[in-house]
C-alpha cells in the first residue's frame, strides 16, 4: 500500500540503526519497546536519527494492565512475562516486559527527549462491537495501549 518509493528496512532495535544522524524529523514505534528488557539503546538510537525537535511516537501496552490482569506482578518492577500466541497456526511465546509509567517516563528523558503529550486513546467509532471488549460501563474506553509523544532535544 506504500508504494515503491517507501524505503522500508527491518532493523535489530538492540544494534544500532542504519541511518545517519539528524536524517528523520519523526519516527515510530508502535507496539515494540515493551518486548525489549532494556531501552536505553534504541532510545538512543532513536534519538540520534532524529533531528533536533524531532518527534517520536511510542505506543507500548499500558503499564496499568499487568497489576489488573496480575495483581501478585510487583508494578514497580521491570519484569518479563511470556505469553503463548497463535499466529496462523504457528505457536509463539512472546516475552512482554512490564514496567511502570515512572519507568517508561525515566527512560525517554535519560535518552535525551522531552515527553511532550501521553494518550489513553479511546476505540476508534466504527470498531464492529463483538471486538469490542467485554464492560460493564463503556466498552470504547478501556485500558490497552498508551501512547507518547517525545521531542529529540539537542544534545
Amino acid at each position: 500500500r506504500l508504494g515503491h518509493e517507501a524505503d522500508l528496512k527491518v532493523a535489530d532495535l538492540t544494534q544500532p540503526l542504519p541511518y545517519e544522524a539528524d536524517a528523520f524529523d519523526d519516527a515510530l514505534t508502535v507496539l515494540v519497546l515493551h518486548y525489549l528488557e532494556d531501552w536505553s539503546l534504541p532510545l538512543a538510537e532513536l534519538h540520534r536519527v532524529l533531528k533536533p525537535g524531532g518527534r517520536l511516537v511510542v505506543v507500548v501496552n499500558h503499564p496499568l494492565i499487568p497489576p489488573l490482569m496480575y495483581p501478585e506482578v510487583d508494578y514497580f518492577a521491570t519484569v518479563p512475562n511470556e505469553e503463548e500466541y497463535d499466529f496462523d497456526g504457528v505457536l509463539t511465546t512472546l516475552t512482554i516486559w512490564y514496567r511502570s509509567l515512572s519507568a517508561m517516563s525515566e527512560s525517554f528523558t535519560a535518552a535525551g527527549f522531552r515527553i511532550t503529550a501521553i494518550s489513553e486513546p479511546p476505540v476508534a467509532p466504527d470498531t464492529p462491537p463483538d471486538l469490542l471488549p467485554p464492560s460493564k460501563s463503556d466498552p470504547t474506553r478501556f485500558i490497552g495501549f498508551i501512547f507518547f509523544v517525545l521531542e529529540a532535544t539537542s544534545s
